[in-house]
């Protein structure tokens, strides 16, 4: 599953990089309908990675899909050494695009690190007495021992939650 959804946001990020350079010119010399006629079709390289990965397979879908659709560049798979060789081969312009992923891995860190900080400030301002400090625990415990399902937690939680308040007389 995640690696269906990396293949396919990668796939999506070339896609949108491969229509952003595809773009019409300055528009100078659109006045006459033959000019776009005669101009030669730009190139554009795409790295991907090895013949045998998985990569270089999307990338021959993507040129296949994408060649009858682009009607000012033409799309060229080639197979690199991956991630690293894309970025090298971009940095000295024989590719115009490439496939990298790696570039994920520091986003997911990131994003570990985000909801880590949402979860703290969460839990300073939620987590204010004994009760919530036991249901915090035990919550913690059933999902990393037990696995149960969130919905079930979170639905349980709500329940100790209102009985606690009811027990301190709140009425609803």
């Amino acid at each position: 599953m995640k690696k269906a959804l990396a293949l396919i946001l990668a796939a999506a990020m070339t896609c949108s990089l491969l229509l952003t350079g595809c773009g019409g010119g300055s528009g100078a010399g659109s006045a006459s309908g033959s000019t776009a006629g005669s101009a030669a079709k730009q190139s554009l390289t795409l790295g991907t990675g090895g013949t045998t990965g998985t990569y270089y397979a999307v990338g021959g879908v993507m040129s296949t899909v994408l060649g009858d659709k682009l009607s000012l560049s033409s799309l060229t798979v080639t197979s690199t050494g991956a991630s690293k060789a894309n970025i090298q081969l971009i940095d000295d312009g024989e590719a115009d695009l490439a496939i990298v992923q790696n570039a994920f891995a520091g986003i997911r860190a990131c994003v570990c690190a985000l909801v880590l900080n949402a979860t703290l400030k969460i839990w300073k301002s939620t987590v204010i007495d004994l009760p919530t400090a036991l249901i915090f625990i035990a919550v913690f415990v059933i999902s990393v021992i037990w696995g149960l399902s969130p919905a079930l937690i979170v639905i349980v939680a709500g329940l100790i939650g209102i009985g606690l308040k009811r027990a301190r007389g709140w009425d609803p």
